[in-house]
């Protein structure tokens, strides 16, 4: 796509949270997909349950509205560039 902007520019642009990751960096020795998989959010939940599946994963509602945020962001660039080059 001509003239994607990558979202970590545009969080920095705004103003949005960052952090630097080392290189190598390991989260985890072992992953579990079963794990992984369990207590996901669905688009039926409501905000007290989404707040609660996302405490059981390690994450705090400020993570939440972040990880949301960052899906909407990026849907929205898409469209945008999709649509653009429909025009051109």
């Amino acid at each position: 796509m001509h003239g994607f902007v990558p979202f970590f520019l545009i969080l920095d642009q705004v103003g949005g949270p960052s952090w630097t990751v080392k290189l190598g960096r390991r989260d985890s020795t072992t992953a579990s997909k079963s794990e992984a998989s369990s207590d996901l959010p669905l688009f039926t939940d409501d905000l007290d349950t989404l707040i609660s599946r996302f405490t059981k994963k390690g994450l705090t509602a400020r993570d939440m509205v972040t990880l949301s945020g960052n899906s909407l962001i990026m849907l929205l660039i898409f469209f945008f560039h999709y649509f653009q080059s429909m025009v051109v």
